[in-house]
């Protein structure tokens, strides 16, 4: 049994810590709430970091290994902390605690160490560490870059420990009963109410997580507050804990027992979760039209019952992150719903019933209009202070504005342009969430690979390459040939639009200088060691170059330019950029660029279908600056996603990328094979970024006197969420 011993020193008066063990963590998290991310894997008391931020209530949260985040009209909200400048490891060491108010820390040891002798001596049954994966093959070698080959991507820091690896849940904080009635209301702008549906398999794209977000529906875990870098163990809400098959096959999960389902629908079980996820699933139920059918057909086969508690969660290929990206909160997940409701109205009678566990239910929700919200007291986790919330659709910017300025809604998703008036005005943003979308262009109709990834069934697609932009490796024969005259034109097409957007000026006259330039997709931000700095091809900095441009175009035959059609959407910062940009691409390339302004209920069916060969702006789920480094990418940038939402291409390296990350449960080697294939990626010209933006919105501190939205990399609801945690004046 791994120990730590040593001591603690509080105010100069030292405090005697006896032993720590593996069964001691799970208490102090649920007791103290997170003490400073513990790691037992080794002989270290605190996670690798100092200084560290102990998260208490009315905190400041100061993350590991990544800068506070500062924006206009933000300020620092902290009424205690307590800093650890120290860790323990061995023996005899100590740390120093300070503390801006003393009894509260005072207490906070006093339990710390009360706990300690409690659970000295005890240790849980670790969770079984999945084997090393065998390695996928390699993806089909890069292109030849343009301008010359670039150099690989650079190696990820150090070979990692051999240590056990950090928990990957944290228990749910006590529930505590709410001082008072949830009370008062509150109305919040939006951009879109999307279709409503309490069916999990009629519940498309953005009514499965929006459910999530607006708190009605909840899944077995949820995010840390704070945890921007997504590496701390997720916080459990329906779910207790897990056992991870050794041959990586299935996951049992132990469902939390007691937890009601709203309008006392009785007590969800493992029969309600099964029946969630089996419901949306596209491979369990071949007719669900789910936003999140195809990515969970491409994870989990069918969810079986163990019993009332437990469910076997299988399967059909193991994705490393099956549980953040899958069953949380952090991007497009399925919450659970009541199975006993969907017996008794079966599919078309259960639209309209939306049964959940979350601290808030639906009490209307009209398409394009608004969706009404109220409080369920005395709820089992976590008590709403408002009663009413009521979401309305604005779709133009500039209302969302006026309508903050007049007080009509409490928080919007105005235009960036906005903001700097807006926070001299007193509104703050959002912050907390740390989502930092990225804008940017997949060259859709590039459907290169010719056999499913996950069956190895072949695939009927249609490569049209009198599209400039798409290229054909099969156009020479049955053998796939990146050197074929298309593939060669198209990839000098593409870059020739790279060179041609001037980021630096968007993100200064768009964004108000409140975004920043990116060049890919699923490029790590640009402020970590990660990114690869320098101009291409010795780095991954795609300049603002015309001449260039006109150069590459001549080469491919398009000297006089053509025209394209792409999708931008109604509104929003993609049609603002899209506009700026042709309006170039037409001027000094003789390009012309119809944008597409429908909504994306209307332009997805193409991109599930994989019949389109429109761009679009957007390359799909995970492309933001708080996606985990170590996370699987090209999921949707080739056939895993087959079946459900993909970008418009289908890339033999992006397949086998998104293999060799998803199986593999060693973070540095995931990090490895994502770096080589954000390089080939760039080299390709695909997913070409533009900004990166905030992507969350402002708030009304004159009415709001605290939110603290959780870190999730998801657009919907504009990014807002946890909406329990809404304090009024």
């Amino acid at each position: 049994m791994t120990q730590v011993s040593g001591r603690i020193v509080w105010e100069s008066q030292a405090l005697e810590l006896p032993c720590l063990s593996a069964r001691s963590q799970t208490v102090l998290e649920s007791t103290l709430d997170g003490i400073c991310s513990l790691d037992l894997s080794g002989k270290t008391l605190l996670a690798n970091a100092a200084p560290a931020i102990c998260i208490i209530p009315d905190r400041k949260v100061e993350h590991r290994g990544r800068p506070a985040r500062s924006h206009p009209g933000t300020a620092d909200r902290v009424a205690q902390s307590i800093t650890v400048d120290g860790c323990l490891q061995g023996k005899g060491r100590s740390m120093s605690i300070r503390s801006r108010s003393a009894i509260p820390a005072l207490l906070l040891i006093l339990v710390f160490l009360l706990v300690l002798g409690v659970a000295c001596g005890q240790e849980a049954a670790p969770t079984p560490v999945p084997p090393t994966a065998t390695k996928a093959a390699a993806p089909p070698a890069a292109p030849t870059p343009v301008p010359p080959t670039a150099t690989k991507a650079a190696a990820p820091p150090a070979t990692p420990t051999t240590a056990a690896p950090a928990p990957t849940t944290r228990p749910a904080p006590p529930a505590t009963a709410a001082t008072k009635a949830p009370a008062g209301s509150i109305t919040i702008a939006i951009s879109s109410v999307q279709p409503p549906s309490g069916t999990p398999r009629f519940c498309t794209s953005n009514c499965t997580e929006n459910l999530v977000m607006m708190s009605v529906l909840e899944t077995p875990w949820r995010t840390v507050e704070g945890d921007l870098a997504g590496d701390m163990p997720l916080e459990n809400v329906l779910a207790i804990g897990f056992t991870l098959d050794p041959n990586l096959k299935f996951v049992d999960l132990k469902l939390r027992p007691g937890v009601p389902f709203h309008k006392g629908q009785g007590e969800m079980t493992a029969d309600d979760f099964a029946f969630s996820l089996n419901d949306a699933n596209r491979a369990v139920t071949p007719e669900s039209i789910s936003g999140q059918a195809g990515e969970l057909a491409s994870t989990f086969a069918k969810i079986e019952t163990v019993d009332k508690y437990t469910a076997r969660v299988n399967f059909s290929v193991f994705d490393s992150r099956w549980q953040r990206f899958r069953l949380s909160n952090f991007e497009e997940s399925i919450g659970v719903t009541s199975k006993a409701v969907f017996d008794r109205l079966g599919a078309e009678g259960m639209r309209k019933e939306f049964v959940g566990t979350g601290p808030y239910e639906v009490k209307e929700w009209i398409e394009t209009d608004k969706t009404i919200l109220e409080a369920v007291p005395n709820h089992w986790r976590k008590t709403a202070s408002v009663k009413t919330i009521t979401f309305i659709e604005v779709r133009e910017a500039a209302v969302m504005r006026a309508m903050l300025e007049t007080g009509q809604v409490v928080a919007s998703a105005p235009s960036l342009t906005d903001w700097p008036t807006l926070t001299q005005k007193g509104m703050k943003p959002l912050s907390a969430s740390g989502y930092d979308a990225y804008v940017n262009i997949s060259f859709a109709g590039n459907w290169w690979e010719k056999n499913s990834a996950r069956t190895g069934q072949p695939l009927t697609r249609t490569r049209d390459i009198t599209k400039p932009w798409v290229g054909n490796p099969y156009e020479s024969g049955d053998t796939y040939n990146e050197k074929t005259p298309s593939m060669e034109k198209s990839r000098k097409v593409r870059w020739a639009l790279a060179y041609a957007i001037d980021r630096a000026g968007l993100n200064k006259t768009l964004l108000s200088g409140l975004g920043s330039p990116i060049y890919f997709g699923y490029q790590p931000a640009g402020n970590t060691s990660f990114f690869k700095k320098g101009i291409y091809p010795a780095g991954w900095e795609i300049p603002y170059d015309l001449a260039k441009a006109k150069a590459l175009l001549k080469e491919a035959g398009y000297e006089n330019g053509f025209e394209m059609n792409l999708w931008v959407g109604p509104t929003g910062l993609g049609v603002e950029l899209m506009e700026a940009i042709s309006g170039v691409w037409q001027s000094e390339l003789k390009i012309k660029t119809n944008l597409q302004k429908t909504v994306y209920e209307t332009f997805r069916p193409g991109l599930v279908q994989r019949t389109t060969s429109v761009p679009l702006v957007g390359c799909g789920d995970g492309n933001s600056g708080n996606n985990p480094i170590d996370a699987a990418r090209g999921f949707t940038m080739s056939s895993w996603s087959d079946g459900g939402y993909g970008v418009g291409v289908e890339l033999p390296f992006a397949a086998d990328g998104y293999k060799k990350t998803a199986l593999e449960p060693d973070p540095q080697k995931r990090i490895q094979a994502n770096l080589e294939f954000i390089q080939t990626s760039i080299d390709w010209g695909m997913c070409v970024g533009i900004v990166s933006q905030p992507g969350y919105g402002l708030y009304n501190p004159n009415v709001i006197a605290d939110w603290r939205p959780l870190p999730i990399s998801n657009s919907g609801m504009n990014n807002m969420n946890n909406f329990e945690s809404i304090v009024l004046k």
